[in-house]
C-alpha cells in the first residue's frame, strides 16, 4: 500500500485508509460490480475469474421487481420498453467475464416476472390465451419488442492487453512521467474496449484494411 501511495502522490491522488484493504486473491474481492477470486477451473489449473457480485445482482433483481410491480393499466410494449434498457446495459457491462450462469439465472427470473405480471393483467385467461397472445414459444413477446434474453448475449472473456504496458513498478526509480505515460496507455486500452461494447471498431479493426492492403502488396521490382 505505501508502494501504491507512492507512486499516485506525484499525481495529485491520494489513498482512502478506510475504503481501502489489502485481502488474500482466493478470498476474493468486490471491485466495481465485479467479485474478482483465484479459484480452480475445469481443468483443475487456478486461476483469476471474474463474476458479477451479489450486491449487482440484487441491485438489478430490485430494478426488475420494481417494474413488474407497477401497475397493471399498461400495456406489455410499455413494460417491455422499460425493462429492456436494464437488462441490455447491465449484461452489457458484465459479459466481459465468467457471467453465462449468472445471465441464465437473470433470463429465469426476469421471465417469471413478466409472466407473473400477466396473470395479474388477465386474471381470468387461462395459459392457452396467454402463449396465443403473448407467449409465442413461451417468450413473452408484443406487437412491437420483444422481452431481452441475457441468456442469448456470448460473453467475452476481457483481452488482457496490459503485459505490453510497463509498469512504474517494473523498475526501482518511480518518476512522475512514467506513472502518467502508464495511465494514458491504460485509458486508450479503457476506450478501446468500449468502443467494442458499443459495436464500434477499436484501433486494431480500424488498422486491419491497411495491414491487409500492405500484405497484398506486390513487391518492389529491384534493379538488375
Amino acid at each position: 500500500m505505501t508502494e501504491t501511495a507512492h507512486v499516485l502522490r506525484p499525481l495529485g491522488l491520494t489513498l482512502s485508509a478506510e475504503k481501502t484493504r489489502i485481502t488474500h486473491i482466493d478470498e476474493g474481492i468486490d471491485f466495481l460490480g465485479w467479485r474478482i477470486k483465484r479459484q480452480r477451473g475445469r481443468r483443475g489449473r487456478p486461476g483469476i475469474f471474474l463474476f458479477p457480485s451479489k450486491r449487482s445482482l440484487a441491485t438489478v433483481k430490485a430494478k426488475i421487481k420494481q417494474i413488474t410491480r407497477s401497475g397493471t393499466n399498461q400495456s406489455l410494449d410499455q413494460l417491455l420498453h422499460r425493462l429492456n434498457p436494464v437488462l441490455r446495459g447491465w449484461c452489457a457491462y458484465f459479459r466481459s467475464g465468467q457471467s453465462s450462469r449468472t445471465f441464465q439465472y437473470l433470463r429465469h427470473y426476469t421471465w417469471r416476472r413478466v409472466v407473473g405480471w400477466l396473470r395479474r393483467k388477465y386474471p381470468k385467461r387461462n395459459w392457452r390465451w396467454l402463449r396465443r397472445h403473448h407467449l409465442p414459444g413461451w417468450w413473452p413477446t408484443a406487437k412491437d419488442t420483444v422481452l431481452y434474453n441475457p441468456a442469448a448475449l456470448s460473453t467475452k472473456w476481457y483481452r488482457y492487453r496490459a503485459a505490453r504496458i510497463q509498469t512504474p513498478w517494473q523498475s526501482r526509480r518511480i518518476a512522475t512521467r512514467d506513472a502518467t505515460a502508464y495511465l494514458e496507455q491504460l485509458q486508450l486500452l479503457f476506450e478501446d474496449d468500449h468502443r467494442h461494447v458499443r459495436g464500434e471498431p477499436d484501433a486494431g479493426e480500424l488498422a486491419r484494411p491497411v495491414r491487409r492492403a500492405a500484405a497484398n502488396k506486390p513487391p518492389r521490382a529491384t534493379a538488375a
